[in-house]
């Protein structure tokens, strides 16, 4: 996302419309500015590996460009400097933290050290009482990677360790995982991130 090509995006470019947008997840203007050429065009995010010899690189995560400033023709002329940013639409899966009841006097869940982690990582967790414990990690789409603990065990503090490898033994590849607690029908979730 950062340093490669200039990534085109879908929303248009508006000076001014991070001043107006909503905070949380904007979704871009319905229509863009006229650039200079009197056309709107699209964003260009990002930065790239070339600027031109008098700016050689220009990357910034947060950097937000008409895709007027990209060259001389028209959107279909390749570019070795520019790509363009893929996304699909987010499904909400159940192990997220919105989707979770937490119930902090049943037990608790604590966030995973090291975090990002590489090859392992501990989890740790406190119960009021002794019950029955499900400690599962799941991936991004909701599928269940690993089951760590289903059992009972006493009351006090738990630690579990992941040494990143799935149900079947086999070590599962770099990204965001899940690592959700459930106890009864309470659970709680929370994110933890593999780098290999």
């Amino acid at each position: 996302m950062s340093g490669n090509v200039w990534e085109w995006v879908y929303d248009w470019y508006v000076n001014n419309y991070y001043e107006k947008s909503p905070y949380s997840n904007p979704t871009g203007p319905e229509s863009g500015s006229p650039m200079p050429d009197g056309k709107p065009y699209h964003v260009l995010r990002s930065g790239n590996w070339y600027n031109g010899n008098e700016y050689w690189g220009h990357s910034r995560v947060s950097n937000r460009n008409p895709g007027h400033f990209r060259g001389p023709q028209d959107p279909d002329h390749p570019y070795y400097h520019i790509g363009f940013r893929i996304a699909r639409n987010y499904q909400q899966i159940e192990t997220s933290v919105k989707n979770t009841i937490k119930c902090p006097d049943n037990f608790a869940l604590y966030q995973n050290y090291p975090n990002p982690f590489n090859p392992s990582t501990t989890i740790k967790y406190q119960l009021a009482e002794n019950n029955h414990v499900k400690l599962s990690i799941y991936d991004l789409l909701g599928n269940e990677v690993r089951t760590l603990i289903n059992e009972n065990q006493s009351k006090g503090i738990q630690s579990v360790n992941w040494n990143s490898n799935d149900n079947s033994g086999q070590p599962v590849s770099s990204g965001i995982y899940f690592y959700r607690i459930q106890i009864d029908n309470q659970m709680e979730c929370k994110k933890l991130i593999l780098m290999r």
